[in-house]
């Protein structure tokens, strides 16, 4: 299904834990100082994509 989905998505790619962990190590960290109240979507709009 995961194969399936990456195939017919126009980036064909789909979130990986590490950007996600790297995303949460930027966000923890003193260079994110100031961001605050901000949604960050992290899925290749897989979420959004159907067909």
């Amino acid at each position: 299904m995961k194969e399936n989905m990456i195939q017919r998505h126009p980036l064909k790619n789909h979130l990986k834990p590490r950007e996600a962990a790297q995303m949460a190590g930027y966000l923890i960290s003193g260079a994110s100082a100031s961001i605050s109240g901000q949604v960050f979507s992290m899925d290749y709009k897989l979420v959004s994509f159907k067909s």
